[in-house]
Order: structure tokens, then C-alpha cells, then sequence
């Protein structure tokens, strides 16, 4: 596990531990459980217990890091920032690990952003208000799928001034970004915090099919407010370049500055 990933904007995926349980409409179908619960029986998601790694498995990251070409890593089968007491120490080890292996970019997504800061602090064992100044090699990700779920969960991060990027994932439905910063839209400028936003069409047997206007829309705004947009996937059972996604589109693959 956890070598060469296929996600796109990524060069490994890596994981604390394995297993979540559902938040939202997005988890319906996670990628993620259809692979480790379903399929190789690795780990049940839901009120299950979470699956540690083997002391292997730690060690790669820090192999990666001795590569001379800069590696971003995204945590992919668990939620970093799950409240589940079971997964503290393993947390607090992996704080750990991303500050030994300054050379890699950790993407962290969570559909939790409220659990960061106390979460983030119990693990660093130091006030975690500076997340930045403490951990410069990690970006923090908001996972979110329709307007609802953008609004409380990018409302989170502007509330707490974080450095963070979007993940549309899967996109089922509008978004719109400067309804979701609501009221700190304009508060110092906070959604200029915002440093990326990625899209994404959902996959698999059961996938919702992605409606393109949407990812139109969320481009134009991205466009707009200055944020580099980066097209992931249409989707489908197995989602590649279908037809249905208009060029300009699918070759939108913008990475942060």
C-alpha cells in the first residue's frame, strides 16, 4: 500500500491508520472503504476499530524525503482529524513524522476542520494556533461536496485564519466560494487564505454523475479571486477523459504558487 498513488496531484498517498466513519453525503460512496473494507477487508469503516501500520510503513516517508525532487504526500485512507481516542497516539506520531520529513508536502484533508486545533495541539504537545510556523511542509485540506457543506466547512477554516485548500470531492452540486466565507469573506480579506481548489467527479459502480456547469462555475470563481483551480476527474465508473469535459476544463491542472 501506499507507494505511487493515482491520485493526479499527487506523488504517494500514505496513512496513519485505516478507517473513518461517515459525516456526510460525500462519504456515501468512499473510495477509500470500497478498497480496504470491501474489497481487501483491511479495515471496517463505521464504529469499527481503526487499523495501525506496520513499522515498515512508517519508514517510507522518510525515504521519500531523501528524494532530490520535491514529493507531496496526501493522507487518503483515514480523516487525520477524527475525534476517535483509539487513534490519539498514532496522531501524535505522525505530528511527528511530517516534522522529520521537512523536504515532503503532506496534504491533510478532513471533512472535521472544527476537531483541528484541539486535535492538532493534543498531537504537537504545544499550542497549535501556529500551524504554519510549526509546519510549513503541511497544507491543510477541506473536503466538501455542495453548498451546505462548503459553507460550515470553509466558514471553519476562515474562522480560525487557516492556510488551506479546497477539495470538491466529490462535487455534487453548486458551490459557490464567496457564499461559503459568508461573513469573513471581506474580514481582511480572509479568503484570500485559501490557496487552492480541487475538483472532482465522483467514481465507482454507484458514482452521481457530475454536472460540468458546476465545475464551470467554481473555475470562473477560482479564476476571479485569483485561486489556482486544478480539474481532477469527470466522473464514471473508472473516470478519465471521457469527452464529456470541454478541453479548457480538463486541462485546468493549476498548482498552488
Amino acid at each position: 500500500m501506499a507507494t505511487k498513488t493515482e491520485v493526479s496531484y499527487a506523488d504517494h498517498s500514505w496513512s496513519p491508520w485505516i478507517g473513518c466513519n461517515h459525516v456526510s453525503p460525500g462519504c456515501l460512496n468512499c473510495c477509500a472503504e470500497s478498497l480496504m473494507d470491501n474489497y481487501l477487508h483491511k479495515a471496517h469503516w463505521g464504529d469499527h476499530p481503526r487499523v495501525g501500520m506496520a513499522e515498515n510503513y512508517w519508514k517510507q516517508p522518510l525515504v521519500w524525503n531523501k528524494t532530490p525532487t520535491p514529493q507531496r504526500v496526501l493522507v487518503l485512507l483515514c480523516d487525520p482529524f477524527e475525534d476517535n481516542p483509539q487513534v490519539a497516539n498514532w496522531r501524535a506520531r505522525f505530528f511527528r513524522l511530517m516534522e522529520e520529513t521537512p523536504n515532503l508536502t503532506w496534504l491533510l484533508l478532513t471533512k472535521r476542520p472544527e476537531n483541528i486545533s484541539n486535535l492538532g495541539t493534543e498531537a504537537a504537545g504545544r499550542i497549535f494556533d501556529l500551524w504554519l510556523d510549526d509546519y510549513p511542509n503541511v497544507k491543510l485540506g477541506v473536503s466538501v461536496e455542495n453548498q451546505c457543506f462548503a459553507s460550515e466547512r470553509i466558514g471553519e477554516m476562515l474562522k480560525n485564519a487557516y492556510s488551506f485548500f479546497v477539495s470538491a470531492a466529490p462535487m455534487l452540486g453548486p458551490i459557490d466560494l464567496l457564499r461559503a466565507a459568508g461573513k469573513y469573506a471581506g474580514y481582511f480579506n480572509r479568503l484570500s487564505t485559501c490557496k487552492w481548489v480541487i475538483c472532482e467527479g465522483e467514481s465507482g459502480r454507484k458514482y452521481r454523475t457530475l454536472n460540468i456547469a458546476d465545475a464551470e462555475s467554481l473555475r470562473a470563481q477560482c479564476r476571479e479571486l485569483g485561486i489556482p483551480f486544478y480539474m481532477k476527474q469527470d466522473s464514471g465508473l473508472k473516470p478519465g477523459r471521457q469527452g464529456r469535459l470541454p478541453d479548457d476544463l480538463w486541462n485546468c491542472k493549476e498548482f498552488p504558487r
